[in-house]
Formats: structure tokens, sequence, C-alpha cells
């Protein structure tokens, strides 16, 4: 029975459907002005808990937070995401999102996050 739904996933992959991992690196992905210029983002959790977050003003790490980098986001350490969002760069413990929760990067959305382990 495994060895069939190992199959089908692997079909369904192939063809270029529904195929997350929903794996992350902790801490990975690229950081500061690197981060910028690629154009790395930030995912839903951390934007969705802003709020949680201590506001580093305009510049952070060399990098300011304008239109252009709105969006952006790094980890910052292997528990904290730093993001641009209305014009300042916010600093969140992913722990405000869940207890377990951890600063990584994940290839198949190509965005950094806070994900449960």
């Amino acid at each position: 029975m495994h060895r069939i739904a190992s199959t089908i996933m692997l079909t369904v992959c192939l063809l270029g459907t529904a195929c997350k991992s929903g794996e992350a690196t902790k801490a990975g992905g690229k950081k500061g002005s690197e981060a910028a210029s690629s154009g790395q983002k930030s995912g839903s959790a951390a934007k969705d808990n802003r709020a949680s977050g201590a506001s580093q003003g305009p510049d952070y790490d060399g990098v300011t937070c304008g239109s252009d980098s709105e969006g952006v986001g790094w980890c910052a350490t292997d528990q904290e995401i730093v993001f641009c969002s209305a014009g300042e760069w916010w600093l969140l413990d992913c722990g405000a999102v869940d207890d377990g929760a951890f600063c990584g990067y994940d290839d198949d959305l190509e965005e950094v996050d806070c994900f449960v382990e």
C-alpha cells in the first residue's frame, strides 16, 4: 500500500501539481542586502504577526525598507525573522507565532517565514 501511495505522489509531482515538501531549512536563505537584491520574500506567518514584532525603523543591516523592498525578509537568527513592511523593518521572534516555531527558508515557496517543527 505504501508503495502505491509513493508512486501516486511521484506521478503528481512529475505532473507539476501539489508537490510541496513542507520542510524548511532552519535559518536558511539569503541575508541582508543579498536577500533584498534577490527579492527573497517573507511569508504570511511573519506578516500576520507583525504586531508581535519590534519595529527596527527604516534601515536594518544596511538595507532600507521602501516600496522596492516591501515584503523582503530573512532570518536574523534561527529563532527571529526580519522583514520589511509599511516602510519599516520588523524583527519577530517566531515563538510569538507558535512555541515550537523557528525561522526558516522554504525552497519550494522561495520565502522565509516562521515554521513549526
